[in-house]
């Protein structure tokens, strides 16, 4: 049984998860993100907008499907973040495709990978992607890998810095896409 939106945001708050939950808006081309830090909102995205603008821009929207990323966090901590209440009564009774995405050997998604495992730097570029543009991303990387990227063989760090390079086009926010221009140089340093 599909959990309701709210009852999956109520959930994350009961067990005081720290992660991204990244919410598809249909219609639009954007998606919400609720940061968590210990089940506490502490940071709203959607577009341009932050902080109670978001909740603005998608309210009357339905919403395709979300994703919850454990362990991502930001430095960042808004003033503006409505309380859980009515962030929780905004979702009311929306169904959506849910999913858990979490990956324990990636720590926070910002580990380095060491010079001898490249091998691993596809898959954590993946997911930096993920957390920046939502569950779209992992098709992304799949069609610029298949269709455009062409490595050496075997591929080494210029490779996946090329790669880099192909997937943070796909980046519309300038703050997203700094994002994960500092999330790759640490996977690949």
């Amino acid at each position: 049984m599909k959990k309701t939106l709210s009852e999956f945001i109520t959930e994350i708050n009961q067990s005081r998860k720290s992660g991204l939950l990244s919410v598809t808006v249909k219609g639009a081309n954007t998606l919400l993100k609720l940061f968590f830090r210990e089940g506490e909102i502490y940071h709203l995205t959607c577009g341009n907008a932050k902080g109670a603008g978001c909740l603005a821009q998608v309210a009357g929207n339905e919403f395709a499907d979300y994703f919850f990323m454990g362990n991502v966090s930001l430095n960042v901590n808004d003033g503006d973040v409505p309380p859980l209440t009515d962030i929780i009564q905004l979702f009311g009774n929306h169904s959506a495709a849910g999913e858990v995405l979490s990956d324990p050997a990636l720590g926070r998604g910002q580990q380095s990978i060491k010079k001898g495992d490249l091998s691993m730097a596809q898959e954590q570029l993946k997911l930096a992607l993920i957390r920046q543009i939502g569950p779209a991303g992992a098709k992304v990387v799949k069609k610029i890998v298949e269709e455009i990227w062409k490595p050496s063989s075997p591929p080494g760090k210029q490779d996946f810095l090329r790669l880099a390079d192909l997937l943070k086009d796909e980046i519309e926010s300038d703050e997203d896409r700094t994002q994960f221009l500092k999330e790759t140089r640490e996977i690949l340093s």
